[in-house]
């Protein structure tokens, strides 16, 4: 009888825990005043909606091929990630809204990466339309890298 409950409390931490952690971290959308550029298909620099401040941010969940010099990586990887470059950057020039998703930890601190860009969904809504979208997914069709260095930046 003993097993039987600890097996019971054990599952219950494995499929609840996850439900758990979720519910702590605290989404937030903070809507953009200025798409100001991209520096590849997955990363990105806009200002706040009543900010002055430029804001570099990360896409969650997104790693598209870097953008360098082409004898730096294969031709094929250099031409997905220029595509997903323009991609992204005529995606959000023509947006009507755009809208950045961040998390925050337990305290209220939005997450960052290792180089200190904002980890976040980026949501748009195409002039002339209603629906948000979601960048993060649509980027996805030109792949996900594996890791590899451009020159000196690995971002």
């Amino acid at each position: 009888m003993g097993k039987v409950i600890f097996i019971l409390w054990v599952g219950m931490i494995f499929f609840i825990s996850p439900l758990w952690a979720e519910k702590y971290h605290i989404k937030e959308r903070i809507e953009v005043d200025e798409f100001i550029s991209n520096h590849d298909g997955d990363t990105i620099t806009v200002k706040f909606k009543g900010e002055t401040k430029k804001n570099i941010i990360r896409f969650l969940n997104v790693d598209t091929f870097e953008v360098c010099k082409a004898h730096q990586q294969e031709k094929s990887h250099q031409r997905k990630g220029l595509e997903a470059k323009r991609f992204v950057e005529k995606t959000l020039k023509n947006a009507s809204k755009i809208l950045i998703e961040v998390k925050k930890d337990d305290y209220g601190k939005i997450l960052h990466d290792k180089y200190r860009r904002i980890l976040a969904n980026v949501y748009y809504i195409p002039k002339g339309k209603r629906k948000v979208r979601l960048l993060n997914e649509e980027v996805k069709k030109w792949g996900v890298k594996k890791h590899e260095k451009c020159g000196d930046s690995d971002g």
